[in-house]
């Protein structure tokens, strides 16, 4: 099944559609100049303290959420089948196994089209990289690990897309301060097929994969080797690799501050007429703004358009999707980057990159999106987390899904309904994980500090206008609530791995890996 018409995209996943706009031309376009799709169901899930939605699919005839569940200091994989129409929860089960020492982390997820999913997950600790087939009901079909090599280390994946019968998986490989982008392909069953490194003599990531009928394109970071003292910044990174396995073209990007350049990353890409749309974070020189960014290219990657994408005086962008009215993209608006509260934002682009209309929902809470779906009736799906400011509430955070477009549904709520399910039993793991063998295929492979991903806080406004480069923001702070565990790359002050913007770190949302130490929850 086409990677554009699952997961996060209908079309394609993330970006900004090719024009003609001129570069640095990111004149404040108001919202509204297109409808806003109307409300059709808003809810919350929750299982057990800490709940969490990281991943959405559409299969055969339902939505299946992924995400984590589970105490503050014991999550284990969540997935739930929702009806397409009303929201309500069909059937729910953790994705664990009682074989393995510690559970991994559940990070992306992709449709196999029957109703059932791919799900691709890290491991804290033995730094292998977990492929899960299930069927319509969350059942187990196949579970599969891949061993970071010889060199060992840690792979950390960030995406999973349908290519050739069988998946990629793409991420990168953490060695000390070192990251590499990776690649991983295997058959319909989970065999490896062949691995590939991207890079290597600078560090680098895949947070993003779009197939294509002869390869694939990758978004991500790209980080020159340092020269002394000297720290080279990150910048977003896009490349082409063809169905031989070397690399086409590969374009750095970088996100306009007023005339300077800060710290820049791509998360995902999706494909417009003409070529490519690319969405991802930004960080000011200074480190005191963050804003999520977009930029159209032509087929070869070239800028054609980019700007940043402002609801607020500070955005994080962490998805997109194609549509048949354009591009929607999803994340979580501050007011404030001191403020404890925040909103989750859908917003929708227009093919320059201008924005359209901008919805703002639970600004009250610590809400934040991770995810979107193109769903096949024309809707649009957003899921996330929602969480009380309390630190004494139970559940401490709820998975959170709402629905905008497509069918209608009984009624259209406009305040969040939870739902709190009666967990399945444990479905019973394969008999064995089965273990694979990697098969290095030479490719560029960088000596790389990966990219900090945490979640900010949040503040809400009123208003949510998306507004053009330009705008100076807060930096994200770190906030308790719905973590997403497993290994990652904390963040780092001016010489570490990442963007390097020390405890204030790029904020990607609850799709996003990253080390968390959880001393006071223990």
């Amino acid at each position: 099944m086409p990677r554009e018409y699952s997961r996060r995209r209908l079309l394609a996943s993330t970006g900004l559609l090719a024009s003609g706009l001129a570069l640095g031309s990111a004149a404040g376009a108001p919202a509204g100049t297109a409808d806003e799709l109307p409300l059709r169901w808003n809810r919350a899930y929750a299982e057990s303290t800490v709940n969490n939605v990281v991943a959405t699919v559409e299969s055969g005839d339902q939505y299946v959420a992924l995400g984590q569940t589970g105490s503050q200091s014991s999550l284990v994989g969540w997935l739930f089948g929702l009806d397409p129409t009303t929201g309500e929860q069909r059937w729910s089960v953790p994705v664990r196994n009682d074989d393995l020492d510690t559970q991994p982390a559940f990070l992306a997820a992709e449709s196999t089209g029957d109703g059932g999913a791919v799900l691709a997950a890290a491991a804290t600790g033995t730094g292998v990289v977990h492929l899960v087939r299930t069927d319509p009901e969350g059942s187990v079909r196949w579970w599969r690990q891949y061993d970071p090599g010889a060199d060992g280390g840690t792979l950390l994946p960030q995406d999973v897309v349908s290519v050739d019968g069988g998946y990629l998986v793409g991420g990168y490989r953490v060695v000390g301060q070192s990251a590499t982008a990776f690649t991983i392909q295997v058959d319909a069953d989970g065999a490896e097929q062949s691995r590939s490194t991207y890079f290597e003599d600078r560090t680098s990531t895949v947070l993003g994969l779009l197939p294509r009928e002869d390869g694939f394109v990758a978004a991500g970071e790209l980080r020159e080797q340092a020269s002394g003292d000297e720290q080279p910044p990150v910048r977003g990174n896009l490349f082409r690799v063809g169905a031989d396995g070397s690399v086409g073209w590969q374009r750095t990007l970088t996100a306009p501050f007023d005339g300077e350049t800060g710290q820049s990353q791509l998360r995902d890409v999706v494909p417009v007429d003409g070529g490519y749309l690319t969405v991802g974070l930004a960080i000011g020189p200074s480190r005191s703004t963050f804003q999520g960014w977009g930029v159209a290219t032509d087929a070869s990657g070239v800028e054609q358009a980019k700007r940043r994408i402002a609801p607020q005086p500070a955005t994080v962008v962490t998805d997109a999707t194609v549509t048949p009215d354009g591009i929607t993209v999803v994340g979580q608006s501050l007011e404030s980057i001191n403020s404890q509260t925040g909103a989750g934002f859908v917003a929708e682009l227009g093919p320059d990159v201008e924005p359209r209309w901008v919805q703002r929902f639970a600004p009250d809470n610590i809400n934040s999106f991770a995810t979107v779906l193109g769903s096949g009736d024309g809707g649009v799906v957003a899921g996330g987390a929602t969480r009380p400011g309390s630190q004494n509430a139970d559940p401490r955070s709820r998975g959170w899904l709402l629905k905008l477009g497509g069918e209608s549904a009984p009624a259209a709520p406009t305040t969040i309904e939870t739902q709190t399910a009666t967990p399945t039993p444990t479905r019973a793991p394969p008999t064995e994980i089965t273990p694979s063998t990697p098969t290095p295929t030479a490719s560029p492979t960088p000596t790389a500090s990966p990219t900090p991903m945490l979640t900010p806080t949040p503040t809400p406004t009123d208003s949510a206008t998306p507004t053009d480069a330009g705008t100076d923001g807060p930096t994200p702070t770190d906030t308790d609530g719905p973590e997403t565990p497993g290994p990652g790359t904390g963040t780092s002050s001016d010489g570490g791995p990442g963007f390097g913007v020390g405890a204030a770190a790029a904020a990607l949302g609850a799709s996003a890996l990253w080390y968390r130490t959880r001393a006071d929850d223990e």
